[in-house]
């Protein structure tokens, strides 16, 4: 008996061993009513997170045998729908993480935000079949939820994995399906948020890429983008401190340090996992400081150095506050902390992976999909 492999989650980027999977698959069948039935017995056999056989076996079946599956399967009811949302994703992380999905076809070279052009990055053909299976969903009652759920857990893996474009396009459709939905319009304004960040900017104005030829926007028209989707997911929903913390961050940005302090410091009345702590702390510390409050933006960068020690940026932060104050001998022990001898060599914090990161993060979304179906 064979034990099946875990789908590594979103936020372990651990790529699934190829050689668990069969050298000869087992042949497809080719009546359409024989690869219906042969795929509601794999989907009412999957274990859910699991590259287990009923994975492995519709991973090896052709395109073509897949599109006859979806269009026959549609009128399957929400049980058997919803397993199949679940079998298609688990196959596409899978072979997202083992790097065993072909380049699309006419792909582009990818970029990623340092710079750094790559090539062509295959994309499973599961992504698509898992995607109708979801909006077929979303039209019925008793699938929506789920639906819903699936939206949230891809779009915050897709942004875990950096992979803008896709993320792009799915959140798109999202906001069709579910313009009311708080969470949706969170990792919308995140998007933005990474469209707007300085590296990929100056990548786009080194290479030509604005303006017209990009749907990526100027960093002034993104970061608009984003304080709108932040502000529509506070309106929605005013508890989702999160959306608050990274409203401040555009709004301080923009240049209304006022509002990002208010902003955060009312987050960061609350109780917050470390993460979010992290990140209000340092968006409070960097609007005090544009306010020339030192000793308030001092408080705020320790508080999040506190979280991540080694943290390059809340050491760097602490150390430009003590030269202002004129505390030199302050400053750099704090540069030293991050920089010097003996500092953590991978201890780098969250901050420059602001817009990748979430609370929950993605794989609890992951998670929440796969015990959503029973």
């Amino acid at each position: 008996m064979t034990t099946p492999t875990p789908v590594a989650g979103a936020a372990t980027l651990v790529a699934v061993i190829v050689g668990a999977m069969p050298v000869q698959a087992p042949r497809a069948p080719t009546d359409p009513r024989a690869i219906k039935a042969a795929w509601i017995d794999a989907v009412s056999a999957h274990l859910p997170g699991q590259l287990d056989a009923s994975a492995l076996t519709i991973a090896r079946w052709p395109p073509e045998t897949m599109s006859i599956v979806i269009d026959h399967a549609m009128g399957s009811d929400v049980a058997v729908l919803a397993k199949g949302l679940v079998l298609h994703t688990d196959i596409a992380i899978a072979e997202r993480n083992a790097g065993t999905a072909g380049p699309p076809r006419g792909a582009r070279n990818r970029m990623l935000l340092d710079g750094t052009a790559v090539g062509p990055i295959g994309r499973s053909p599961h992504w698509t079949l898992a995607r109708r299976l979801a909006d077929a969903l979303a039209e019925q009652p008793k699938g929506a939820p789920i639906a819903r759920t699936w939206y949230r857990a891809i779009t915050a893996a897709q942004q875990h994995w950096g992979e803008l474009g896709p993320n792009r396009t799915l959140l798109q459709g999202a906001a069709a399906l579910f313009p009311d939905d708080p969470v949706l319009a969170l990792y919308d304004g995140t998007l933005h948020q990474g469209q707007a960040d300085p590296r990929l900017q100056r990548y786009l104005s080194g290479s030509g890429g604005h303006p017209g030829q990009s749907p990526i926007g100027s960093a002034d028209e993104e970061l608009g983008r984003a304080e709108q989707a932040f502000r529509r997911a506070l309106a929605i929903d005013p508890t989702l401190v999160e959306a608050r913390i990274r409203l401040a961050h555009v709004v301080g940005d923009r240049g209304k340090a006022d509002e990002a302090s208010a902003l955060t410091r009312e987050a960061l009345a609350a109780a917050l996992p470390a993460f979010l702590d992290y990140y209000g702390a340092m968006i409070l510390g960097r609007n005090e400081a544009r306010l020339g409050h030192a000793g308030e933006a001092r408080a705020a960068f320790a508080r999040a150095a506190s979280h991540y020690p080694g943290d390059q940026a809340a050491q760097v932060a602490l150390s430009q506050v003590g030269l202002v104050e004129g505390r030199a001998s302050e400053g750099l022990d704090a540069v030293v902390t991050a920089l010097g001898h003996g500092a953590p060599a991978d201890e780098t914090g969250p901050w420059l992976s602001y817009f990748r990161r979430h609370e929950p993060d993605a794989a609890s979304r992951l998670d929440d999909l796969r015990r959503s179906v029973k």
